[in-house]
Order: C-alpha cells, then structure tokens, then sequence
C-alpha cells in the first residue's frame, strides 16, 4: 500500500511540474510572439513613414497651397470584410493615419483618417498617445524641414 502512496505521489508530482514547465514555455513563447508582432507593427510604420517621405514630402514641402491636402482611401475599403484582403487592399488600412507638417507645426497634408490636430509633439521616434479616444502608436520622423508621422490604433495591432 505504501509502495502505491509514493507512486501516485511521484506521478502526480511529475506530471504538475511537466504541465508548470510546458505552462511557463508557452507563456514565454506567447511573449516573444506579441514582442516581435510589435516590432514587426513598428518597422511597418516606419517603412510608411519613408514611403511618404519619398512619394509625397518633398512635392508638399515645397507646394503652396492654402488648405492641407487631404488624401482619402477609397470607399470600397470601409464595408469589405475586416478578416479578408479585397482586390483593393485590406479593411484595416483605414486603421492607419498619417500627417505632413512643416518645421513650424503646419499641416501640409493628411490622410483623410486623420485628424487636423497633431498625432504627436514633433519629436522623431515611436510613441504611443491617445486620440479620440483610443491609444495610436505614433512613428514620426523628420526630413528636412519637413514632418511626417504615421500612426495606427493601437487596438488594430492587438488583433
């Protein structure tokens, strides 16, 4: 009978430390998971950043408009449907947002998600702040005298 008591014992003992170490495995798994997501999430942003600043930066700096540009994704985009990329792109490109501002401040352009009020304080890096009210993760980056910042709902990178 004792002999039974020290087997059930060392079973029962084995098999909690094997689910405690397969538990802390997946739970430090899950973490590096979300970790390189975010990294991931951030180089997009900033490869944003630099496309804009390529394509659209330089011809804005130097335009001389009156009212900011506002650039608007297509409406098809708002009603596809939110898991699937349509021949048009994705539903959760309306998620992303970006500005164009001057070295003063001055909005020069913007897509048509964003709004006219600044994402961020004009200071090149990542940063997350609230707007509207929902968290965005901001990437702003600077070139020459001009700013762009690229930002995208926070609860968009968490699906």
């Amino acid at each position: 009978m004792a002999a039974r008591s020290i087997r059930a014992l060392l079973l029962g003992g084995s098999v909690a430390a094997l689910f405690a170490v397969l538990g802390a495995v997946a739970w430090l798994s899950f973490q590096g998971s979300q970790e390189e997501a975010e990294e991931l999430f951030d180089a997009r942003l900033a490869t944003s950043a630099r496309v804009l600043e390529a394509l659209v930066a330089r011809q804005v700096e130097k335009a001389t408009i009156a009212a900011p540009l506002v650039i608007a994704l297509p409406g098809p985009l708002e009603s596809e449907d939110h898991d699937k990329p349509g021949p048009l792109g994705h539903y959760y490109e309306t998620k992303i947002a970006f500005q164009v501002r001057d070295a003063d401040g001055r909005l020069l352009a913007r897509s048509a998600s964003a709004p006219e009020a600044p994402f961020a304080p004009l200071v090149a890096g990542f940063g997350t702040r609230p707007f509207d009210g929902r968290d965005w993760r901001v990437f702003s980056l600077r070139s020459g005298e001009v700013w762009i910042q690229v930002a995208e709902r926070d609860d968009v990178r968490g699906e």
